[in-house]
């Protein structure tokens, strides 16, 4: 599809607005000129904690005490349906949206999906699903998210398409996907993976439109 580079881009928490401490990022960042994959991930935290930001700083923080030079989701998402601006890709000047991308257009690599790190975008949704649906109105910014990335980058949220992994393995699933999807793990949940159809189509249905607007349609995926 088209790349459609002036969707509207959603509010954003900044890392500055949650508290990011940048002097425990590490360099080494690197960007992907194409986006292909938008994959979806819980952190396994808790649910509808008190103090979100805080939760994401724990989450950042766990990341880079081990391996990781930032945090490896690109954006997060609480119960109120607040998103995070997740792994660091620029300084952004005054007033320009925090898209998680450098100034060339081009998407900072994240490091949340073993062995599909390079061309994919990892959106987060804050908490534990294994058993448990988030929020409707956090799973209305997972839509608004997705519809926004997927109009930015011109992918189709409803096709599946090759991905070569970085074993140099070609293999062809959907554009939206969850984690478990490519890599052995529960993630993000048994409750979320049931309603990939419908997040597709809602995420389809907003980025046709041009517009991240809510439709009372879209509570099917609630």
């Amino acid at each position: 599809l088209t790349p459609q580079p002036n969707f509207p881009a959603p509010p954003i928490v900044t890392r500055a607005q949650w508290g990011a401490n940048e002097a425990l990022r590490k360099p080494g960042q690197s960007y992907n000129s194409v986006v292909e994959k938008l994959i979806i991930h819980h952190t396994v935290t808790p649910n509808n904690p008190s103090d979100p930001a805080a939760v994401v700083n724990s989450v950042y923080e766990y990341d880079v005490a081990g391996v990781y030079i930032d945090i490896c989701y690109h954006f997060l998402i609480d119960a109120q349906g607040r998103i995070y601006e997740g792994r660091w890709a620029r300084d952004y000047p005054a007033g320009t949206p925090h898209t998680g991308e450098n100034g060339a257009h081009q998407s900072v690599q994240g490091a949340a999906t073993l062995g599909h790190n390079p061309n994919t975008i990892s959106v987060a949704m804050l908490g534990t699903f294994t058993n448990v649906l988030p929020t409707p109105a956090a799973m209305n910014s997972l839509v608004t998210v997705l519809a926004w990335k997927c109009a930015r980058w011109g992918i189709d949220p409803l096709a599946a398409t090759p991905y070569v992994d970085t074993d140099n393995v070609r293999q062809v699933f959907p554009d939206i996907i969850g984690h478990r999807s490519v890599v052995p793990t529960i993630c993000p949940g048994d409750p979320i993976i049931s309603r990939l159809s419908s997040i597709r189509a809602a995420a389809d249905a907003r980025r046709d439109r041009g517009t991240n607007r809510r439709e009372p349609r879209d509570d099917r995926i609630a």
